[in-house]
């Protein structure tokens, strides 16, 4: 047996775990929120998300960036021989789009709490503005 035939076999195994641990954990979940819901109506039946979950939702666009461009540079250091100038041009343009990705998500979260923060203070002035 080859060595990349075991890896393709424990690799097999290891998705087919993590799809049935995966399926058990949400149905526990789910028969816990059911028997939640039973004890309190005001529960509901649909949980809350997770944290995991919600920060899939706001970045999924960051991680899809960010595995194209690590899968691009992946496949340019495994190859072997002589780069050529296409390959180059899309490690440099992978690597910046990583960095474009990364500047703006903190360009979208400062931009959020400026907007918050300047929204709280126009509140403030007009409670505090003179009545004429």
């Amino acid at each position: 047996m080859s060595p990349s035939t075991v890896l393709v076999s424990i690799i097999g195994v290891l998705i087919a775990s993590a799809t049935a641990l995966s399926v058990a954990y949400m149905h526990r979940k789910q028969m816990r929120q059911i028997e939640a819901f039973r004890a309190d109506v005001k529960v509901g039946l649909v949980p809350k998300e997770t944290w995991l979950w919600a920060r899939f939702k706001d970045n999924w666009h960051r991680l899809l960036v960010l595995s194209a461009s690590l899968w691009l540079t992946l496949r340019f250091l495994t190859r072997t021989g002589v780069p050529t100038r296409s390959e180059v041009v899309m490690v440099v343009f992978s690597g910046s789009c990583v960095a474009f990705t990364f500047a703006l998500g903190l360009s979208q979260g400062l931009a959020r709490s400026m907007s918050r923060n300047l929204f709280d203070l126009i509140v403030e002035l007009r409670r505090n503005a003179p009545r004429g």
